[in-house]
């Protein structure tokens, strides 16, 4: 995912709970205090499938 200064990062969706509804996900932290300090953001998704198979041509 991209944030808005430009920086980005990869993460693993986990959590797919009936909690998370709409265009949202859920950024896990370390700390609670992590997750605070961190808040909420805009950013920009991108989905890689790791089941692709690059031999099917």
């Amino acid at each position: 995912m991209q944030y808005p200064d430009g920086t980005g990062t990869y993460a693993v969706a986990e959590d797919t709970g009936g909690a998370i509804k709409g265009n949202r996900i859920d950024i896990a932290k370390w700390t609670v205090e992590e997750a605070k300090d961190f808040g909420m953001k805009n950013v920009k998704v991108y989905i890689v499938d790791k089941n692709t198979d690059n031999n099917d041509k």
